[in-house]
């Protein structure tokens, strides 16, 4: 094997590594999956490192060119990888819509708890109907001062 080629493949390992580890501590990437990273790092560092494995894997499953071994792994792994995303992306979907129709059955239930109110400013309503922008005042808010204690989210008369 040329020792340039050698040198990259190293290189290359040790900037998925720091790369990942860079993720880890930034917290973007979770511990499930900081395994798989750093487990396919490290496994490429040692291919790297060790030329007769990798060429020994390839006798062990009947590779001609040991490279080849390398995408075999790759493949398999991003159809694992793919399967575990699909099963995740399934399962959330089932609780979406769990949670979808527990929140129109509550929204329901709330709705019929109310009793049915005319709208504001409808006829035989004391109160005026709402308008764009509140009168002005130039007097200070006559909003009384909150109390304080155990009480403090009850009003004090004025």
């Amino acid at each position: 094997m040329d020792p340039r080629i050698q040198i990259v493949s190293i290189l290359g390992s040790g900037l998925i590594l720091a790369a990942v580890f860079g993720l880890i501590r930034q917290r973007k990437l979770r511990e499930e999956y900081a395994l798989l990273w750093l487990g396919s790092a490290l496994l490429l560092i040692v291919v790297s490192l060790w030329r007769g494995l990798l060429e020994a894997a390839a006798r062990l499953l009947g590779v001609a060119y040991p490279p080849s071994v390398l995408l075999l792994v790759a493949i398999v792994l991003g159809f694992l990888l793919a399967m575990h995303y699909s099963i995740s992306l399934s399962r959330l979907d089932d609780q979406n819509k769990r949670l979808a129709q527990e929140v129109a059955l509550l929204r329901f239930q709330v709705e019929a708890l109310q009793p049915a109110a005319p709208p504001v400013g409808a006829a035989g309503h004391d109160r005026p109907a709402p308008t764009a922008e509140p009168p002005r005042t130039s007097a200070p808010s006559a909003r009384p001062a909150p109390t304080t204690g155990p009480d403090s989210h009850v009003w004090r008369s004025a």
